[in-house]
């Protein structure tokens, strides 16, 4: 994956997707806040994309910008804690019993990992075929980044939670 990686970086070098004149359309289907999308499957995997694209970003900024490619990183981190906290907040609104919830705990804590990396697939394979990738990446982070704010909502829930045990 290094080597796609690499290659993706020398595509954003040669593009300059930071001064796009040119607006792609997002990857993500809505442009609606993240938080608003009421089916937990369908939230988790737009914080899961949020979460790749920030990764792709830390990677393309590595080398020449370690800094901010480290801040990215802590974004596509922040993310994953979004995947992981849609699913508990579902379970604590449903009211689940105490062992459903355990379920959903656990079920959040390998989709906050496994949702990120299929669509880090899903945009790796994209950049080899869409003329637009680089416009429609920008696009795509755009939406997350105006996002954050319900990114760090679910990131302080969850530190929440964990200080008081219920995530044990």
């Amino acid at each position: 994956m290094s080597r796609v990686l690499f290659l993706i970086v020398a595509i954003f070098a040669a593009s300059d997707l930071f001064a796009q004149a040119e607006q792609g359309e997002s990857y993500l289907t809505t442009q609606n806040p993240i938080f608003s999308i009421e089916d937990n499957i369908r939230q988790a995997e737009a914080w899961a994309m949020c979460s790749a694209v920030y990764q792709i970003f830390s990677a393309i900024n590595e080398a020449d910008s370690p800094a901010t490619a480290q801040l990215y990183s802590e974004m596509a981190n922040g993310a994953e804690v979004a995947v992981l906290m849609t699913f508990v907040m579902s379970s604590i609104l449903d009211e689940d019993e105490p062992e459903a919830f355990s379920a959903t705990v656990r079920f959040g804590q390998t989709s906050m990992s496994a949702l990120p990396e299929q669509q880090m697939t899903w945009l790796l394979a994209l950049s080899e075929q869409d003329d637009a990738w680089s416009q429609n990446m920008s696009a795509t982070y755009d939406y997350c980044v105006a996002n954050l704010e319900a990114q760090q909502a679910y990131v302080d829930m969850s530190r929440e939670l964990q200080q008081s045990g219920l995530f044990n």
